[in-house]
């Protein structure tokens, strides 16, 4: 009897054992080459959604460089005519220093770094080129003209977004112009009192 009681009993783990190994092959799951697919395709999906949403971010910088010359080029300006208010002169000097040392400007803005091409320009003065005494802002990325361009259209009525001119509109405020040479050399021009 005890025999067949421990013959029982080893049955029954054998019977276990095969259930359990059942269970096993019968578990679904990943192989080691789905898991690598699965990043695949994960990966390429995340280098589609980087390449739409990365040019949003580029467009709204370089808004955000035109708007800030924008207002640096009326900054200067403004503080000009208000030397010419208070001092009954026009300002002559080629820099805004002296704008600065009497007290008509905090201090000279200085323009985005990433807008020039090559080495970063303060602002100057020319009274000699245009018709106009004008705030001038050269060499500059052909790329932020346009974007410039388009503010400036934006602005102005019935005024079109097109290739940057090569003669100054007397018209607008702020423009950006190019000389016409090969490579071209653009320059921001702003109107100045």
């Amino acid at each position: 009897m005890n025999t067949n009681n421990n013959t029982t009993h080893h049955k029954s783990n054998k019977r276990e054992g095969s259930t359990m190994n059942n269970t096993i092959k019968n578990q679904k799951g990943f192989t080691l080459v789905e898991m690598l697919v699965m990043l695949l395709i994960l990966g390429l999906v995340v280098v589609i959604l980087v390449s739409v949403f990365a040019d949003p971010f580029k467009t709204a910088s370089s808004q955000s460089n035109v708007t800030r010359v924008v207002d640096q080029i009326s900054q200067l300006s403004n503080a000009a005519d208000s030397y010419y208010t208070w001092e009954k002169r026009p300002y002559s000097d080629a820099d805004f220093s002296g704008l600065t040392n009497k007290g008509y400007l905090k201090g000279v803005p200085k323009a985005p770094e990433n807008i020039f091409d090559g080495d970063s320009q303060p602002y100057v003065i020319d009274r000699t080129t245009y018709s106009f005494p004008a705030v001038v802002l050269s060499p500059v990325k052909g790329d932020f003209c346009l974007a410039l361009d388009k503010k400036a259209a934006a602005l102005a009525e019935n005024s079109a977004v097109g290739d940057i001119p090569a003669a100054v509109n007397s018209g607008k405020n702020v423009q950006c112009i190019s000389d016409g040479g090969s490579p071209a050399v653009y320059t921001v021009i702003g109107k100045f009192q």
